[in-house]
Formats: C-alpha cells, structure tokens, sequence
C-alpha cells in the first residue's frame, strides 16, 4: 500500500509502504518485555484484524513480527468502485 502510514515508526511505515510480507521489529523497536510489545501491537492493529501481528520473545528480547494483509486494502477498493 502505497500511502500507507505509519507515523510512530519509519520502517514500519516503509515496510507497510514495500513489497515484502512480513518484518520483525527486531532492531527497528525496542520493548522492555512482552506486555509492552503486546500492548504496542495492540494500539497499532486496527479492529477486527486477525493474525495481523504476533509478539514473540521474552523480557529485553520481546518483538513483534509484522504481517500484511490483503484484507482491509480489498475492501476498501471495492467501496471506492461501489
């Protein structure tokens, strides 16, 4: 998605903005934990997405990997030709 945006990160909103599928935060986003990765993952998913991202890692070492999806890009380009 082109126009994507994602204004707390610069490589996120470079990868939502790329070809490729899926990223981890891993060097692009410190956590002090798993709570604290859920909890960023939480408040950057939008509602009713599934499986959009998953938090992984324990304590100093929690990520989350990052996957797109077709979905919410689909249905807003029907709506646009509706």
């Amino acid at each position: 998605m082109p126009d994507a945006s994602f204004p707390d990160n610069a490589h996120v909103q470079a990868f939502l903005r790329g070809p490729n599928v899926s990223m981890s935060t891993v060097g692009v986003r410190h956590f002090n934990g798993l709570g604290q990765a859920r909890n960023y993952a939480a408040k950057w998913m939008r509602e009713k997405q599934v499986n959009a991202s998953f938090t992984e890692g324990r304590a100093q070492g929690a990520y989350i990997i990052i996957t797109k999806t077709r979905t919410w890009f689909a249905e807003h380009q029907k709506k646009l030709v509706e």
